[in-house]
């Protein structure tokens, strides 16, 4: 098996006219000299057959990776503005509400990277103990120096995960977590999320499922304006603000 080749490099031939000849004498080197540069010959025309055949299949080869990264650099742009579009607009749209809005919306987005990060991690409960906190520390049950720990662990998980996405999942979370302390965290979490989505999601799901989280977030931050201060049971006295 070691040296099974797609094509032979060696040829071993024996003539039945050599048999009963003579090898020292001069007809015979004369008859051998005759096969040599035949084969000779042979070999040239061998040698450019097989060269076209292998510069053929390489060629194709390459012409399949260039339409693939030529597809691939299209489904990439257009992602990419996808993207930038659905976080234009978000953003926009959150800098218009209140900082209890903003907060509520954060929290009730994270809920879907602490399912994922709880499914992939069962036994890791730092995502859900920072959400669980942040929602406390929003309320007012619970102070900063409380909180924020929590929130720094889920940060620290990311570190220790080899999966980017999962990574980014739980940097999502902590940015989430921390729109309860300035609404200027909020867009940390689609952006993380969003960067997990990409890593996670086959290039030709992507643009589908990109524009199916975006609509999600803004049909939660819909909803989350609807319900106003209800989105909470109570609300820190420093939320109302």
């Amino acid at each position: 098996d070691a040296f099974a080749y797609e094509a032979y490099t060696d040829v071993y031939l024996t003539y039945q006219k050599a048999r009963g000849m003579d090898f020292y004498d001069d007809a015979y080197q004369e008859w051998a000299d005759q096969q040599a540069d035949r084969l000779a010959r042979l070999a040239t025309q061998r040698e450019k057959t097989r060269h076209d055949e292998i510069y053929e299949q390489a060629k194709a080869q390459i012409d399949q990776a260039q339409q693939e990264l030529d597809e691939g650099q299209a489904a990439y742009e257009a992602c990419k503005q996808e993207y930038e579009e659905g976080i234009a607009q978000g953003e926009q749209q959150l800098e218009q509400a209140n900082r209890r809005t903003v907060a509520a919306w954060a929290l009730a987005c994270v809920e879907e990277p602490v399912e994922q990060l709880s499914r992939q991690y069962p036994t890791d409960p730092r995502p859900r103990e920072a959400l669980e906190m942040a929602r406390l520390w929003a309320m007012g049950k619970v102070k900063m120096p409380s909180a924020r720990p929590a929130i720094l662990a889920v940060h620290a998980m990311a570190k220790q995960l080899q999966d980017p996405g999962d990574a980014a999942l739980c940097h999502g979370v902590g940015q989430g977590c921390s729109t309860v302390h300035t609404p200027r965290h909020a867009m940390g979490l689609p952006i993380y999320e969003l960067t997990a989505l990409v890593r996670h999601t086959p290039p030709e799901l992507l643009t589908l499922r990109l524009e199916e989280k975006i609509q999600v977030y803004h049909q939660t931050l819909a909803r989350c304006l609807d319900l106003g201060d209800a989105a909470l049971p109570c609300w820190a006295p420093f939320m109302q603000k």
